[in-house]
């Protein structure tokens, strides 16, 4: 998250909120997104047999830090998502791989 240019009380408060889940935080920027439009959040629960994702949208990322993790607002829903990753500080194939597959997907 020190790449996220979050505030930093906002970060460490959603540190703190995913270690009493036992649960990560995923930033994710969107391949095709429109810089002007609202900033979204997502909320995932990947336990079998309640696979689900909540969808919200921000405009102050300390209504971040407000979020409810077990009890997101919104309607849940079942719809798959496809998370690709493209950076490659960590790992150069996620650039090599990761951007066609993401192209790809990002024109579904």
């Amino acid at each position: 998250m020190r790449e996220s240019r979050l505030d930093e009380s906002v970060v460490a408060t959603l540190t703190d909120k995913m270690r009493a889940a036992g649960s990560r935080l995923l930033l994710i920027r969107r391949i095709f997104r429109d810089p002007a439009a609202a900033r979204r959040w997502a909320v995932a629960d990947a336990r079998a047999g309640q696979e689900r994702v909540w969808w919200g949208e921000f405009t102050d990322e300390r209504e971040l830090a407000e979020l409810d993790l077990t009890d997101p607002p919104g309607i849940p829903t079942e719809e798959p998502v496809f998370l690709v990753c493209t950076h490659g500080r960590r790992d150069p194939c996620c650039v090599r791989r990761g951007w066609p597959v993401a192209l790809a997907l990002g024109g579904v």
